[in-house]
């Protein structure tokens, strides 16, 4: 695996985590909060198409490097403009505690 340079980090992200909200009804809504901005380098890996519900659905994947960090976990996303990034898997790159590699799949809004 190549290493990763820190003047590759060109695409500013937010972090946002889940937080489940009491609609007032006996229910509940999943809103998003920002955990923090941040630099990314931001690699397109795969894409393909499925249909459902009689419409062709484009699901893209990627690769997101960010860096280092403890509090990063599967539940959350990258959001960027109107792009929304999914976190499938954290991987501490080369196990050395200075890049996370996130596997993403790519949500519109």
């Amino acid at each position: 695996m190549k290493n990763t340079s820190i003047n590759e980090l060109r695409h500013f992200l937010k972090l946002e985590r889940p937080e489940l909200t009491t609609d007032g009804y006996g229910g509940s809504e999943r809103l998003w909060a920002n955990v923090t901005d941040l630099w990314a380098k931001i690699e397109p890996l795969s894409t393909r198409e499925t249909l459902s519900k009689d419409q062709v659905e484009s699901e893209i994947t990627h690769r997101i490097i960010i860096r280092y960090r403890t509090d990063v976990l599967p539940e959350m996303r990258l959001r960027k403009e109107g792009r929304v990034f999914e976190i499938i898997g954290v991987l501490n790159e080369m196990e050395r505690n200075r890049w996370l590699q996130l596997e993403c799949k790519e949500k519109q809004l």
